[in-house]
């Protein structure tokens, strides 16, 4: 996590910092046991004599796509916060 500077609103800075980077965090689970329930599926479809192996692959990529466009905008968003958290630290010190 981001430190901001020593201003007034500084906890409150950090507390927004923090539940930010919480869910960032969880979203980022959630996307890592996507791909691995997608792999899974993908090789036991292979392995299956009787599978139309490869019959759901545009549904599988856009997902995968999607969920790579939802990372993308995590880290735009968490640099939001951190640039948004300098901002209002700095109203909180005067100096803003």
């Amino acid at each position: 996590m981001t430190s901001i500077g020593t201003g007034a609103t500084s906890a409150e800075v950090q507390a927004i910092l923090a539940a930010g980077d919480e869910r960032d965090a969880v979203a980022d689970a959630r996307d890592a046991a996507a791909d691995e329930r997608d792999r899974a599926l993908d090789l036991a479809e292979m392995l299956d004599a009787e599978s139309n192996y490869g019959a759901q692959w545009s549904q599988r990529r856009a997902a995968a796509f999607e969920r790579r466009q939802a990372r993308d905008d995590r880290a735009a968003s968490r640099e939001d916060r951190r640039a948004l958290a300098r901002r209002l630290d700095g109203l909180g010190d005067g100096s803003g």
